[in-house]
């Protein structure tokens, strides 16, 4: 995604600490008329791995919380 089209659909939503951020981007983008694609063979590589530190209790909260307001960000707090 460019700067430009990053910055035009609103930058990802500061709501989200941490997961989901990018699904919310991408299904924005969708809104606006960009098509997405899967690549399965692309990856990321997260050199500093802080986010792994906090255990995984705190992650999983972390991640079932993003859920819960992706989803009601973009269907309501009922359906979420």
């Amino acid at each position: 995604v460019s700067s430009e089209l990053f910055r035009a659909v609103g930058g990802f939503d500061v709501r989200f600490f941490l997961y989901v951020e990018d699904t919310d981007l991408s299904y924005r983008l969708q809104l606006q008329g960009y098509r997405n694609f899967f690549v399965p063979a692309a990856g990321g590589v997260h050199h500093w791995g802080r986010g792994s530190k906090t255990g995984r209790i705190t992650r999983n909260w972390r991640h079932h919380v993003s859920l819960l307001k992706y989803f009601s960000k973009h269907n309501g707090w009922l359906l979420a």
